[in-house]
C-alpha cells in the first residue's frame, strides 16, 4: 500500500464542524497536560482515546473518512478505558525496560533519544493491537503477538514511514506550547486513520490466539 498523506491530512477539514470537534478533543488533551495530578489526565484522555478508536475502526473497514460526532459520552469513557488498558500495558513494559537501561553507565545517556524512537516505533504495534481488540471485542486479542508481527511484516515500509513522519511532527508541535495539545489531537486523528487503512489493506492475517 502506498501511503497517501495528502488526502488523510486534509480529510478532517472537510467536516463542516471540524473546528468544534478538534477543539473538544484538543481541549481534553490540554486539560490532561495542565492538570497532571491524581487521575485527571487519564479521565480527560479516555474520551479522546475512544474517539480515535472510532476513527481506527472506520479506517480499517475502508469506510468514508469523516470525523465522528462527540456523542454517547458514557460509551466513550467505557471504550476509552479499554484502549487505555491496552496502551498502558505496552508502554508500561517498554517504560520498565528503558528505566533499566537508564541505570546502566554510558547507555543511560542514550535513553532519552532511544525513548523517542521506541515511542514512534511502538505506535503501529499499539494501533494493530487496538484493531485486533475492535475485531474480537476481547482484551486478550490485543496481545496476539503472532498476528501483530505478521501485520507489521506485511506493511513494514508504510508503518515505518508513518512512524517517522508523525514522530517528527509531534516533536515540532511541542514548541507551539498552548497550541500543542490541539495539534497533537489533529495529528493523532491523521495517524489513526493511516494506521487503520494500512491494517485493512493487508487483509486477514493469522488466526486468533487459541483457535
Amino acid at each position: 500500500m502506498v501511503v497517501n498523506f495528502e488526502s488523510v491530512f486534509k480529510y478532517p477539514f472537510k467536516d463542516k464542524n471540524w473546528i468544534i470537534k478538534i477543539l473538544i478533543g484538543g481541549g481534553l488533551w490540554f486539560i490532561a497536560c495542565v492538570f497532571s495530578f491524581f487521575f485527571v489526565p487519564i479521565l480527560a484522555l479516555l474520551p479522546v482515546m475512544a474517539y480515535l478508536m472510532k476513527i481506527l475502526a472506520a479506517a480499517k473497514k475502508n469506510q468514508e473518512p469523516v470525523l465522528p460526532e462527540w456523542t454517547d459520552w458514557a460509551g466513550l469513557f467505557k471504550e476509552g478505558f479499554m484502549a487505555f488498558v491496552v496502551m498502558f500495558c505496552y508502554y508500561f513494559v517498554v517504560g520498565i525496560v528503558l528505566m533499566i537501561l537508564a541505570s546502566i553507565p554510558v547507555v543511560g545517556c542514550l535513553v532519552y533519544p532511544l525513548a523517542i524512537i521506541v515511542a514512534c516505533l511502538l505506535g503501529p504495534v499499539v494501533a494493530i493491537a487496538l484493531c485486533l481488540y475492535l475485531e474480537r471485542k476481547k482484551l486478550a486479542a490485543a496481545f496476539d503477538f503472532k498476528v501483530i508481527i505478521e501485520k507489521i511484516k506485511a506493511n513494514l515500509t508504510d508503518y515505518l514511514i508513518i512512524s517517522v513522519v508523525m514522530g517528527a511532527l509531534v516533536l515540532v508541535a511541542g514548541i507551539t506550547l498552548f497550541l500543542a495539545p490541539f495539534i497533537w489531537f489533529y495529528l493523532a486523528i491523521v495517524a489513526f486513520r493511516l494506521y487503520g487503512e494500512i491494517y485493512g489493506s493487508s487483509g486477514p492475517v493469522g488466526s486468533p490466539a487459541g483457535e
